[in-house]
């Protein structure tokens, strides 16, 4: 009869130290890791280019995007609305990739080098971005 009430005070001790009733590591700790790439990554300048940009999440947290520079800077419902025009919606799924064409077109005021930066807020509250590096050229 002991060995029954032991047995019923140690599995729920056990449960406790191998952290089943604690905090579960997949919320609240964990942040989206977003990776952006444009392609091509150089432009000339006078000439438009189609430019694919894929954004994908790598880390199981989706992301609603909401931040947004690409020569200006744009931010809650004005960036969501470039992301629903360029990927058709400003959600990032967990594990997801974003893919879309954006048309560019550059003037001899933006030759050199720059950073379009793009992110938001994952499902856990934190802020992320991801960037990538261009050149214009003459």
């Amino acid at each position: 009869m002991r060995r029954k009430y032991l047995l019923f005070l140690l599995i729920p001790l056990a449960l406790t130290l191998t952290g089943c009733f604690g905090k579960s590591d997949w919320r609240d700790t964990k942040t989206a890791n977003i990776t952006l790439s444009i392609t091509p990554n150089v432009f000339y300048v006078d000439r438009r280019t189609n430019v694919k940009t894929v954004l994908r999440e790598t880390n199981g947290i989706g992301v609603n995007l909401n931040y947004w520079v690409w020569q200006t800077v744009k931010t809650g419902t004005e960036a969501e609305e470039q992301f629903d025009k360029i990927f058709g919606m400003h959600y990032l799924f967990p594990w997801g990739t974003l893919e879309g064409t954006v048309s560019v077109l550059y003037g001899l005021g933006l030759v050199g080098e720059h950073t379009v930066i793009m992110g938001g807020e994952d499902s856990n509250g934190n802020s992320v971005r991801a960037s990538a590096e261009y050149s214009v050229r003459r």
